[in-house]
């Protein structure tokens, strides 16, 4: 029960600071060699020591007949050691010629060396320490931890209350020099699961450790992020091959990227460069997935003359191999993949393959990046920008049936397929919602959609300040100035405007309905595009095989001509930030990366959708203001969006944003139903 119970945990974790540690042991829980305490007399020893390394990061072990027999300490012992192995690169074998091990038995408290001491040694669990986060806190001793409270930075973060303090364990709470402990470049952890509860050793039952901050501390619920990140630096980073982000050039000359693809942002970077250690990993962990067909897309940059090779496993598969000097440049790939279960992708680097590290200490498959290292230091490796979406990839868009029949009056979303590209001119009556809005004198300036045989959706940025009487709404059209023959031209009666325009942020709610003076004769060239609402399916965000299209008779470029006829483009719609889980050396993290709020910071509200290349190329220079974004589900296409604002055209990272339209489809319900 008690590990089920947050509170009751941390009071237990109290009462064994209280009653479960032996005063004659260093801080409690430590039993140290002979050389390890000279070691601390002489200020030689580190917080996480750098000396009593198990090899190759494996604990041999065994249990003593004491602990072997009672099934619930073997069950927290098995968990603890799970969670170790899951969250670090550390491995527990059991015990077979290995002179050097640890024996877990049934003694006296909890306590353990620190270390590997090159003998045997114990590591004592009686019954009161039979809990997961107790025994993962001695395993982190056998492993060379010492307490979090002894780092040299400790009073900028908590008070020790001497005071209240066992007269014969102050000893324990003594704080070390730079020069002794070492934390691995890591932030101070009230979480972690080495730190000293609020009361440890307390004489009077009060708090011998207090946190400014309030933040909980001497928690034992498990592993900590920063716990894990420096038992894996601790073991495999002493080389310097910790995978990183960077933002510019490698420090290596003649090899590595100098910056992102897209020559702005960070990248992540492992120098596979030799000699350095093998098996170090960071993790990219794509929650969500559930298998079948999908598309891998990722950018690599393989350059300098001792590159090796790059390899991408699916399971046991290999789906993608690159070997050698690629140049000095970044390089798009992409990969069908079809796999059941859940994906988690890792990027790797060894100089051997060890099939059992690299796949099988998960239950789902996973996508592998393995550089392999080179025989110099000029062999970087690189990647960035991996994305997962549903559904295989895309190798351009294919050519469409023909042209259908026209759709029955009244219904929504069907048009005659035609091909669609980016940044060319559509084929007549192919987008029959299409509307232009016109000056009385027949000057086209703002586009809109037909949502019903009365209505137009366009922007409010469009006709903020006109009356019905200066607008007209053309449907049908195909060219610009001049007719085709399948044009219906319109008074308007009313303009309704979004009452939150520009609120709370400039051009929010950039959304207009215009009624027009009679409803519209729905034919082959003049349709309706349909409203999406709760019921709609989900858009296609980040999707780079599902896009999106926009329509319109604005510029070909910022400050370019106008097209005489209506043009189109394919467009893949963009979050504000994308979510994800990373993991550097498994230490999982919730990550966000801005994406549309990089181009645009603290410039889009909920009430916008942003759309577009994140190298630039194409966006709503091909569109009109207040013209259609429109997305296909199953056969219908559907207005997600009303051109609103840019900045530029087409740039890298400077997205079409656009008025989200289900997110206002409440409010164009009700106008319609109230006009």
């Amino acid at each position: 029960l008690l590990d089920d119970c947050v509170s009751a945990r941390f009071l237990f974790a109290e009462n064994i600071e209280l009653h479960g540690r032996d005063a004659g042991l260093y801080e409690g829980d430590m039993r140290l060699t002979i050389d390890q305490a000279l070691m601390i007399e002489s200020g030689e020893v580190r917080g996480s020591i750098k000396t009593g390394k198990w090899p190759e990061a494996e604990l041999a072990y065994e249990i003593d007949p004491s602990l072997s027999s009672q099934s619930r300490a073997m069950a927290v012992i098995q968990s603890a050691m799970r969670e170790w192995e899951q969250k670090t690169y550390v491995r527990f074998k059991k015990r077979t010629t290995e002179t050097a091990y640890v024996s877990f038995f049934k003694g006296s408290g909890c306590w353990s060396y620190v270390g590997r001491t090159g003998r045997k040694q114990q590591l004592s669990l009686a019954s009161g320490c039979w809990y997961h986060g107790i025994v993962i806190h001695e395993i982190g001793h056998a492993l060379g931890f010492y307490h979090e409270q002894s780092r040299p930075d400790r009073d900028q973060h908590v008070t020790i209350l001497w005071e209240n303090i066992r007269e014969a364990n102050k000893h324990n709470f003594k704080k070390y020099s730079t020069s002794i402990i070492d934390s691995h470049q890591t932030p101070y952890d009230y979480g972690s699961i080495m730190h000293y509860s609020s009361r440890a050793f307390s004489k009077n039952g009060k708090p011998t450790i207090a946190v400014a901050n309030g933040a909980t501390i001497g928690q034992r619920k498990g592993l900590s992020p920063i716990d894990a990140k420096q038992m894996s630096r601790r073991y495999f980073c002493q080389s310097g091959l910790e995978p990183m982000t960077l933002l510019g050039s490698t420090p290596s000359r003649g090899t590595g990227p100098s910056a992102d693809h897209s020559g702005s942002g960070k990248y992540i970077y492992i120098e596979t460069s030799h000699p350095r250690k093998a098996n170090e990993k960071a993790i990219i962990n794509f929650s969500g997935y559930s298998g079948g067909s999908a598309c891998l897309a990722f950018y690599y940059h393989m350059y300098g003359d001792n590159v090796n090779q790059l390899n991408v496993y699916l399971g046991s598969s290999k789906v993608f191999a690159k070997a050698g000097n690629q140049g000095n440049e970044w390089k798009k790939a992409q990969v069908s993949i079809n796999g059941g279960g859940n994906v988690l992708m890792q990027f790797g680097v060894t100089n051997f393959l060890r099939k059992n590290e690299r796949m099988d200490f998960f239950e789902t498959l996973q996508i592998v990046f393995e550089g392999i290292r080179g025989s110099g230091w000029q062999g970087d490796i690189a990647i960035d920008d991996f994305s997962l979406t549903v559904g295989s990839c895309e190798e351009g868009i294919p050519d469409p049936p023909g042209p259908t029949t026209p759709p029955p009056p009244g219904n929504c979303g069907l048009k005659p397929s035609v091909r669609i590209v980016g940044g060319t001119v559509a084929a007549q009556n192919s987008w029959p919602w299409q509307a232009m809005l016109r000056t009385t004198s027949g000057f086209p300036f703002c586009g809109g959609s037909l949502i019903a045989p009365q209505w137009v959706a366009s922007a409010a940025h469009c006709v903020r300040g006109k009356s019905p009487s200066s607008l007209m709404i053309r449907l049908g059209a195909h060219r610009r100035i001049g007719r085709v023959g399948t044009e219906q031209d319109f008074k308007v009666v009313k303009i309704i405007s979004h009452a939150s325009y520009h609120n709370p942020v400039r051009y929010s709610y950039d959304i207009a309905l215009i009624k027009l003076e009679k409803p519209a004769n729905l034919n082959k060239a003049v349709g309706l595009v349909c409203v999406p609402d709760g019921n709609s399916p989900a858009m296609p965000i980040d999707n780079l095989s599902k896009k999106c299209w926009i329509t319109g008779w604005g510029r070909l470029a910022s400050g370019g001509a106008t097209p005489e006829k209506l043009m189109q483009a394919s467009v893949p719609l963009v979050s504000k930030s994308r979510k994800f889980h990373l993991a550097m050396f498994e230490v999982y993290l919730d990550c966000e990366i801005a994406r549309c709020l990089k181009g645009y910071p603290n410039m889009i509200h909920d009430s916008m959708l942003c759309a577009g290349l994140d190298k630039g190329g194409v966006d709503a220079c091909q569109g009109d203001s207040g013209g259609p974004l429109v997305c296909q589900y199953n056969g219908r296409w559907f207005l997600e969006g009303a051109t609103s604002w840019g900045h530029g055209c087409a740039g890298p990272m400077k997205y079409g944003v656009y008025a989200k339209v289900r997110y206002v489809k409440s409010w164009i319900d009700q106008i319609m139903k109230s006009n």
